[in-house]
């Protein structure tokens, strides 16, 4: 572009732009740079902010995952524990997951009352049984023990038929014995009658319950296995009461992992382990229990079969609140190259006042007649 300017005292000045390409270019490449820059800055920050949002929400979800974990551990404590979650919809899902909780402690107690309901009958049937087998069977044993007796003397004259009475009343006497054994296996506890006012049973009763069960083993003919028990009690006295559920409940689950032993196990040691503990003032006490073995094991797949009796045990622990766990006993198989298998369970229980029972002379004279009707039954059998 050209242009004249008028001059006073001469010719006018001719003035020409000329436009600098390069320059131009520079100038619109230096604006495209910044402009993409400002781009990418704000592309940058809303990533940025993207990313710690969805950082934020992921992190939420991590208990989330964590309380369904324990959900299928039936472990719900956790769940209940559930914050508030930062995001409207998570913290529906934390609220549904804490309604189940409530709902599967709900259901699963009434499934712990409905098994030991359960057990209470086998626990009725068994004393039924006992009774029937006291006044039926005891009384015809005397009977016939009784005429075996008139026998022999009448016979007294003849020799061989009187070894033959005698023999008879050996048996007799011998069927007897194997029926109180199997008394005391059907009502380790006694009657119902024999049972205090306060519905318990002292610690010590529950150790030489235990102690009888590992000598009838230890006495049991033919069998290899070395048994023996450890007994311990911190903070309850041998004359404090233990609720009388849980000493039949502790009796059962030996009694049976004991059998299970004896059954499967080959072992050559057998260890039945019992600790109470009860922290000074303490409403509640906590019973440690455990059966341990050197013998051959049992693998996950098999712990359930039919036979074995720890589907029993489980249920049994399980009815009275503990949880029942079995693993490999390394330590007590060393050396035999077997596995060995310890089975372990802990039973929360509320500690009897032993102040109730002071205070209520009733309770001993009931103990008195109860004691006097069980001497009696035991002298009906022999």
């Amino acid at each position: 572009m050209a242009a004249a300017l008028p001059r006073p005292a001469g010719p006018a000045w001719q003035v020409q732009w000329i436009a600098s390409h390069d320059s131009e270019q520079r100038e619109s490449l230096v604006q495209l740079v910044e402009m993409m820059s400002l781009l990418a800055g704000c592309g940058l920050l809303m990533l940025g902010v993207m990313h710690w949002r969805v950082r934020r929400s992921f992190r939420a979800l991590a208990p989330l995952l964590s309380a369904i974990e324990q959900v299928e551990r039936q472990d719900l404590g956790e769940v209940r524990a559930l914050p508030a979650m930062p995001i409207r919809e998570l913290d529906v899902i934390a609220h549904a997951l804490r309604h189940l909780a409530g709902a599967l402690e709900e259901a699963e107690a009434r499934r712990r009352v409905l098994g030991a309901q359960v057990l209470t009958l086998q626990e009725d049937e068994r004393n039924h049984l006992a009774r029937e087998l006291h006044d039926e069977l005891g009384q015809h044993l005397t009977a016939l023990r009784v005429d075996a007796s008139w026998l022999q003397r009448r016979l007294a004259h003849e020799p061989e038929l009187a070894a033959v009475v005698a023999g008879m009343s050996e048996h007799c006497s011998r069927i007897q014995s194997e029926v109180r054994a199997l008394l005391t296996r059907l009502r380790p506890l006694g009657t119902a009658e024999s049972a205090q006012a306060d519905g318990g049973e002292s610690v010590e009763r529950l150790r030489a319950l235990l102690e009888t069960l590992v000598q009838a083993w230890v006495q049991s003919p033919g069998r290899s296995t070395r048994y023996t028990l450890a007994f311990d009690s911190v903070g309850l006295g041998d004359s404090d009461r233990l609720p009388r559920e849980l000493v039949l409940t502790v009796y059962r689950i030996s009694q049976e992992a004991l059998t299970n032993v004896a059954r499967h196990a080959h072992a050559s040691e057998a260890r039945l382990s019992v600790r109470i503990t009860r922290e000074p003032g303490a409403a509640t006490a906590l019973l440690d229990w455990a059966v341990q073995d050197d013998g051959c094991g049992l693998d996950d797949a098999g712990a359930w079969q039919r036979g074995n009796g720890l589907a029993g045990v489980k249920d049994r622990v399980w009815s009275a609140g503990g949880d029942l766990e079995w693993q490999p006993a390394p330590a007590s198989a060393a050396g035999t190259g077997r596995p060995g298998l310890k089975l372990h369970a802990r039973l929360p229980f509320a500690v009897i006042d032993n102040r109730s029972n002071n205070d209520n002379d009733n309770v001993n004279n009931n103990s008195t007649r109860s004691s006097s009707t069980t001497a009696a039954e035991q002298e009906n059998i022999s």
